[in-house]
């Protein structure tokens, strides 16, 4: 999941982005899952001011786990993908009939249409060391790539050359020990 504004109040207050990931183990039966979801845009209602928008998205992923050793050795990896064009309208509120609006401001009225594409890759690994210990290795790989997100004007704050895309990746690991100290 990844939010690049409007975090919830669990978050914190923050104006900065956040990926959220959450994985999960192997174990001794192989178990997967695959999804596609649609949402197609004649299903988008009007925004706030009843212009109709083309909304649309396709998300889609899948995810597998299972042993590699029985009872000793696990892996787990998954994958989503989504595509999405969420589209925003720019129009400028009524003016008195003395101002005269410039006609490079009136030609940036319109629907604007921003695509994106996050992509998501995880990979888990665990290993029992004994009926105590279990060593984890855990690896994430997220993407972003997004066009349309403005044009230089008071859309973005970005400067004319690198205001129409954004893309990025991170890219983070970490091996824990998990120990059972008693069962109660």
């Amino acid at each position: 999941q990844i939010v690049r504004s409007g975090a919830t109040a669990e978050v914190g207050g923050t104006n900065s982005g956040m990926v959220n990931v959450a994985t999960k183990e192997g174990s001794n039966k192989l178990h997967g899952e695959a999804f596609y979801t649609l949402r197609p845009s004649w299903a988008t209602s009007a925004d706030a001011f009843g212009h109709a928008l083309s909304n649309w998205q396709n998300t889609f992923g899948t995810s597998l786990g299972g042993p590699i050793r029985h009872d000793k050795v696990f892996y787990y990896a998954g994958f989503e993908q989504d595509l999405l064009q969420a589209p925003y309208f720019t129009q400028f509120a009524p003016q008195a009939a003395a101002t005269l609006v410039p006609t490079a401001l009136l030609n940036l009225q319109g629907q604007v249409f921003r695509k994106s594409s996050p992509t998501a890759v995880s990979g888990r690994g665990d290993v029992s060391l004994s009926t105590a210990n279990t060593l984890n290795l855990q690896i994430v790989v997220n993407r972003v790539r997004s066009s349309q997100i403005g044009d230089g004007s008071s859309r973005s704050i970005a400067t004319q050359n690198h205001a129409s895309s954004l893309s990025g990746q991170s890219v983070w690991s970490k091996v824990s020990l998990t120990t059972l100290i008693s069962s109660h």
